[in-house]
């Protein structure tokens, strides 16, 4: 027999789980009825933390920051935010070899801190609230997080995989050739692979929220905001004015305001 777990979002639509034969209905039952989201999300970040992932400070603020994300968005966001660590988590792990090597003499930990949490995951919690506060809009303020965790996907994943899979490097402002590893330096595989995370996270948000033209936006979302963020990297962050934190943020920011003009003008 095929069961199915049913739950609702805060828009009222119905979301199916195949494989269960309980059904719940509210707003957030399916998180808050079964006792093990908060324990869950405990291990996680304490193995983060014993590895060496994530400082004490930044796993607390993590666990904050999901919290606050599944009170607002359930499990659609709960979904993305844990689909953008995953990528981060693997990418990095991608040829530590040549990233040593290109990162040697430079300042360099694996370790995030919590300035580092806030400024990828920042804007996704704003969000949040802000669809607490204002549930009628929840749906739309779904769709922002979604562009800020595309922009940052794309951002991470083109990073850490050009960096290694990377042919021909160029300045992202004139496109001439440059060393790899410099702030504002892209390449074309890069940035494919930039793409395809975006994708990744327009995907689940589509099979989350029923599929729709707002995933086209989510993927030039995180698009957009990489580019933004390689472009303060070629020119601000290169001149000491920005900090990679700030570029982050700023890159978060970018993601979450394309997807918005996007859906405002097309609807």
């Amino acid at each position: 027999m095929n069961f199915k777990l049913a739950f609702y979002g805060k828009n009222g639509k119905q979301h199916y789980f195949a494989g269960m034969e309980e059904s719940f209905s509210g707003p957030y039952d399916l998180m808050y009825c079964p006792g093990w989201l908060g324990p869950a999300m405990l291990l996680v970040l304490f193995l983060c933390v014993i590895k060496r992932k994530l400082t004490p400070g930044a796993a607390f603020t993590a666990f904050l920051l999901g919290l606050i994300v599944v009170e607002g968005t359930s499990f659609t966001g709960a979904f993305l935010l844990i689909a953008f660590f995953m990528m981060g988590v693997l990418a990095s792990r991608f040829g530590k070899k040549v990233k040593r090597n290109v990162t040697a003499g430079q300042p360099h930990s694996e370790e995030r801190n919590i300035a580092q949490v806030l400024a990828n995951g920042g804007i996704t919690g704003i969000c949040s609230i802000l669809a607490i506060v204002d549930p009628a809009h929840s749906g739309l303020f779904v769709l922002l997080i979604a562009g800020s965790l595309a922009s940052a996907s794309a951002d991470t994943v083109a990073s850490e995989l050009g960096t290694v899979l990377g042919k021909r490097f160029v300045n992202v402002q004139n496109f001439r050739k440059e060393e790899r590893g410099l702030d504002g330096v892209i390449s074309l595989e890069g940035t494919l692979a930039g793409f395809a995370a975006a994708a990744v996270i327009a995907v689940i948000y589509s099979a989350m929220q029923g599929f729709s033209a707002d995933a086209i936006y989510i993927v030039l979302a995180g698009v957009a905001g990489n580019y933004i963020d390689s472009l303060l990297g070629a020119t601000f962050q290169r001149r000491g004015r920005l900090s990679n934190n700030e570029v982050n943020a700023c890159n978060t920011l970018a993601g979450a305001l394309a997807a918005l003009a996007l859906k405002l003008i097309f609807g």
